[in-house]
């Protein structure tokens, strides 16, 4: 039998921001140790879900915890930027994947 595969694409946070002008925002919510202590996102982007658009945050004890934990949560979905904008971009986004830094962190 002959098998046509068609994967995902596949990549780190750091790329695809990198491949699209993103920035990333991490801010403190607290100075005290706590599981959600730290939330990053990207600049000016919210995630398509449907007709609306969703604020999406990653949450975290450390600053590389959220931003991990915001690439979980936007990994595959449509993100938008500057929304309301002329300028308005809306970027398909891959898979997201760990660096292998990141794998050696833990």
């Amino acid at each position: 039998m002959k098998i046509v595969r068609r994967e995902l694409e596949r990549s780190t946070i750091d790329d695809f921001a990198d491949k699209h002008g993103l920035v990333m925002e991490i801010h403190e919510r607290s100075s005290e140790a706590s599981p959600r202590r730290w939330y990053a996102h990207f600049f000016s982007a919210e995630v398509s879900q449907g007709n609306f658009l969703c604020g999406t945050f990653g949450d975290g004890p450390s600053e590389e915890d959220a931003v991990r934990d915001y690439a979980k949560k936007i990994s595959g979905k449509l993100l938008v930027i500057n929304a309301m904008e002329p300028e308005r971009r809306e970027i398909p986004v891959p898979v997201l994947i760990e660096s292998v830094g990141d794998k050696e962190k833990r």
